[in-house]
C-alpha cells in the first residue's frame, strides 16, 4: 500500500516505550534513605570552612510516549506524543545557621500555551534529636507560587524544621511539553558538592547540541540501545481507496544515553573582580536542533542568529515600535532649526532623551508599552528608553539601530550559539563619517561611546534591516584620573597646598555619578574631608559636571595637622598621600576564576613638596619601576628633590581587563609592592 505524503494523510504514532538497560533510568538512592552518620558529622569531609555541603545531587532527563492522548495530524503543535520529564533528587547538609538560606527552595516552570508540572514532590528535613533520626515533612500548603512574567512561574517553599546540623532531602519532577527547555545541569555552587551526577535519555528522534563548560572536570560517557515502536498509521480516503485504512508497522530505533558526573566539587568562592560567576562554573546545557519522526519531515528549533535579527524587527515590542516616531516631531524641529552639525545633533539628541527619561531599574530588549506612551511616562525599561532614542536618531536622519547585548552579571554571550534568551538589554548603535557611537541613555551620566559598565560584556549585535552584525563592547574609553599637589610642610609641621584633578573617561562617569547621587558639592566636600586624610577643604570648584565636555576639573585648597609622625628627633611622612592603592585586594593563597575588570585604568599623581627652611631632608624613598611580565600593568614612583623641594611623580597603568588564575600570584607580589613602596617615608630633621 503506498504511503501517501500529503496533507490529507494522518499519523498517529504508538510507542511501546522499553526503559534503558545499561545507563540505568532509575535514580542512584531512594528518597528517605538518609545515613545516620550524615546526621552526626559537624564537618564538610572535603572542606572543614563550609558552612553547608550537598551530599548529593541526582538529575534525570527523559522522554516519554504518552499512549492516551487522542489521534492528530501533528502530534507536536497540539502538545501530544511525547513528553519530557526531569527529575532532580538531592540532599543537603546544614551545618551552621549560616546556612540557612539553602532551606528556601525554588523550582522554575515555563509556560506559554500551557505551563510545565510539578509532579511527586517530596521534602523532608531530618534532625538528630536524642539520637533518634526525626523527620518532618512539607506540607502540600506550605508551597506556593510566584508569576515572574508571561513565560516563567516559580513554585517556592521554605524546608520545615531547619537548625544546625539538619539535613534536608527534596525530589520532583517536572513534566513538560517544550522539548526545547531540556534541563541544564549544574555542578557547582556556592557550597562544595560530594557527588554530582545528571542522566539524558534521548530517542533518536530528538536532535540536541550540547556545550560543556567550566573549571572543574566533568567525567562524560554514553551509550545506545535499539528499541522499537509500533507505529499505527492512518491513511484517510484518497482516490481508490473508499475507506479509511488503519495498519500498524514495527519501527527500530535508537535511544542515546548521556551521563556526566563529578565529585568532590569545591565550592566556589565569592571572588572580587568578577563580573559573575556563572561565566565560569562547571556545566552542562542543551539546545534542540530538530525534531525528526518517522514519515514526516524534519521540525528545527535551532535558528540563526539572521533568523532572530529577523523576528526582533517584526516584534510588535521591538522593531515594529522603531518607525513609529511621529510624536517626536517638536523635538525634531527644535533640533533641526539649532543645530546643523550633525555630530553636535548626535550629542544634543541624545541629551534630550537621557534628560527626558528616568530608567526603572528594569534590563528588558522589549519594550513595555508603546514608544510613544513611553515617552509621554517620562520613564520605563531599558528598551522604552533606548529605542526611543534609536528612533529619534533615525527621525533626525542618523544610520542608526539597537543593539541587544547580555550584561555583566546576565553572563557571557556565546556567538556560537544563537539563542534570543541570552539577551537582557538594548543600547544604541550610529555610524557617522566612517566613526561608529554606542549609546545608553538610561544613565545621564554616560557619554558617547562611555556606556554604563554594565554593558560591557564580550560582543553585542547590531539589529539592522538586514542580518545584523557582532560589535565589540569593549570599552572605547578608559578611566584616566591626573591629580597635581602643591604642599607645603610649615614650620609648625601642618601641611597646606592645593589640589588640581582632571578626570578623563570612566574617572568623569564615576565622578559625576558619585556628586549627583550623594547630594552635589557640599556632600563631595564632606566626602573628600574624609577621604583626603581627615583634611580641611576650602574654595572647591568644579567645571565641566553639568556640560558633555569629555573631562571634569577639580580644584580645591586644604590644609591638615597631625599627618607628619615625630620619632625622638626625626619627623616622617608618607610624601604619596591619598594613594589609589591603600592595600592589597589580593591576599588569598590562590585564584579560582579569572581576574576581570571594566576598563583599563591610568593614574598619574605629582606631588611638589616644599620644605620649610627650619628643616632638612633626611632621608628620600628611592625610585622604583615595577611591571608584570606582559608589561600590561606598571607602576612607577620617580622622585627627586631640589634643596628643599621634593618632585614625587607615581603613575598606575593597567592596560587590560582580564588576568587569568595562572597570574594571580605575580599580580598579588606586585600589589604588595605598590602598597609597600607607598608606604615609605619621607624623613626630616630641623637644620643645623
Amino acid at each position: 500500500m503506498k504511503l501517501m505524503l500529503q496533507v490529507k494523510i494522518g499519523i498517529i504514532i504508538f510507542l511501546i516505550y522499553q526503559l534503558s538497560q545499561g545507563l540505568s533510568q532509575d535514580m542512584p538512592v531512594k528518597f528517605g534513605k538518609i545515613d545516620k552518620s550524615n546526621l552526626e558529622t559537624t564537618v564538610c569531609p572535603i572542606d572543614s570552612t563550609a558552612n553547608a555541603f550537598y551530599i548529593f545531587d541526582y538529575g534525570k532527563s527523559y522522554f516519554v510516549y504518552d499512549e492516551g492522548v487522542s489521534s492528530s495530524d501533528n502530534i507536536l503543535d497540539n502538545n501530544q506524543g511525547f513528553q519530557m520529564y526531569f527529575t532532580r533528587h538531592f540532599c543537603v547538609k546544614i551545618i551552621d545557621n549560616q546556612a540557612f538560606s539553602l532551606s528556601d527552595i525554588s523550582i522554575p516552570l515555563y509556560k506559554k500555551k500551557t505551563e510545565e508540572r510539578l509532579l511527586n514532590l517530596k521534602a523532608v528535613t531530618y534532625n538528630l534529636v536524642d539520637g533518634n533520626i526525626v523527620k518532618t515533612k512539607l506540607k502540600n500548603s506550605d508551597v506556593f507560587t510566584d508569576p515572574v512574567n508571561d513565560n516563567w512561574v516559580i513554585k517556592k517553599f521554605a524546608m520545615p524544621e531547619v537548625r544546625e546540623g539538619s539535613v534536608i532531602e527534596v525530589e520532583y519532577t517536572v513534566k513538560s511539553d517544550y522539548f526545547f527547555n531540556l534541563q541544564p545541569w549544574q555542578f557547582q555552587y556556592r557550597i562544595p558538592v560530594l557527588i554530582s551526577e545528571y542522566q539524558v535519555y534521548l530517542p533518536e528522534y530528538f536532535n540536541y547540541n550540547q556545550t560543556i563548560w567550566g573549571y572543574y572536570p566533568i567525567k562524560t560517557k554514553s551509550e545506545s540501545k535499539v528499541k522499537e515502536i509500533i507505529l499505527t498509521i492512518r491513511e484517510k480516503a484518497d482516490g481508490i481507496n473508499t475507506q479509511n485504512q488503519t495498519y500498524s508497522k514495527r519501527h527500530s530505533y535508537t535511544e542515546i544515553g548521556l551521563h556526566y558526573a563529578a565529585e568532590n566539587i569545591p565550592g566556589y568562592r565569592n571572588e572580587d573582580f568578577l563580573f559573575t560567576p556563572q561565566n565560569y562554573l562547571s556545566k552542562v546545557r542543551f539546545e534542540l536542533n530538530f525534531i525528526k519522526f518517522p514519515y514526516s519531515n524534519a521540525v528545527y528549533y535551532t535558528t540563526t542568529w539572521e533568523e532572530i535579527n529577523k523576528n526582533l524587527l517584526q516584534h510588535q515590542h521591538f522593531g515594529v515600535e522603531l518607525d513609529k516616531n511621529r510624536y517626536l516631531s517638536d523635538e525634531f524641529s527644535i533640533l533641526q532649526a539649532d543645530t546643523a552639525d550633525k555630530f553636535n545633533q548626535l550629542q544634543a539628541a541624545f541629551q534630550i532623551i537621557k534628560s527626558s527619561f528616568v530608567w526603572n531599574g528594569s534590563e528588558n530588549i522589549y519594550t513595555s508599552s508603546s514608544l510613544k506612551e513611553a515617552f509621554k511616562n517620562r520613564g520605563g525599561n531599558a528598551a522604552d528608553i533606548n529605542l526611543n532614542l534609536v528612533s529619534f536618531l533615525r527621525h533626525l536622519g542618523f544610520n542608526a539601530h539597537p543593539v541587544v547585548l547580555s550584561t555583566q552579571k546576565n553572563g557571557i554571550l556565546h556567538p556560537s550559539m544563537p539563542s534570543i534568551s541570552s539577551f537582557n538589554y538594548v543600547i544604541g548603535f550610529v555610524e557617522l563619517k566612517g566613526d561608529t557611537f554606542l549609546l545608553d541613555a538610561t544613565d545621564t551620566n554616560s557619554d558617547l561611546n562611555l556606556l554604563p559598565v554594565r554593558c560591557l560584556n564580550g560582543v553585542g549585535r547590531v539589529i539592522d534591516n538586514q542580518s545584523g552584525f557582532w560589535i565589540d563592547l569593549k570599552p572605547k574609553k578608559s578611566y584616566s584620573l591626573t591629580e597635581t599637589y602643591n604642599i607645603t610642610v610649615n614650620e609648625d609641621l601642618t601641611i597646606s597646598g592645593n589640589c588640581k584633578m582632571e578626570l578623563n573617561g570612566y574617572a568623569r562617569y564615576f565622578f559625576s555619578q558619585d556628586i549627583k547621587k550623594n547630594g552635589g558639592e557640599t556632600e563631595l566636600v564632606k566626602s573628600l574631608q574624609k577621604h583626603y586624610l581627615e583634611m580641611k577643604i576650602n574654595n572647591l570648584s568644579i567645571k565641566g559636571l553639568d556640560t558633555v565636555d569629555s573631562k571634569i576639573g577639580v580644584f580645591f585648597e586644604f590644609n591638615q595637622n597631625g599627618y607628619i609622625e615625630s620619632i625622638e628627633e626625626l619627623y616622617l611622612f608618607k610624601p604619596s598621600f591619598n594613594s589609589y592603592i591603600s592595600e592589597n585586594p589580593f591576599l588569598d593563597n590562590d585564584r579560582i576564576f579569572p581576574i576581570e575588570y571594566s576598563y583599563p585604568l591610568q593614574i598619574q599623581k605629582v606631588y611638589n613638596i616644599y620644605i620649610s627652611e627650619k628643616y632638612s631632608i633626611n632621608e628620600l624613598p628611592k625610585q622604583t619601576f615595577i611591571r608584570n611580565s606582559d608589561g600590561k600593568l606598571k607602576y612607577i614612583f620617580n622622585i627627586s628633590q631640589m634643596g628643599n623641594k621634593i618632585t614625587l611623580t607615581t603613575v598606575f597603568i593597567r592596560n587590560k581587563t582580564m588576568f587569568l588564575p595562572d597570574e594571580y600570584p605575580d599580580l598579588k607580589r606586585i600589589f604588595k609592592m605598590i602598597v609597600d613602596k607607598q608606604n615609605e617615608y619621607l624623613v626630616l630633621k630641623v637644620s643645623e
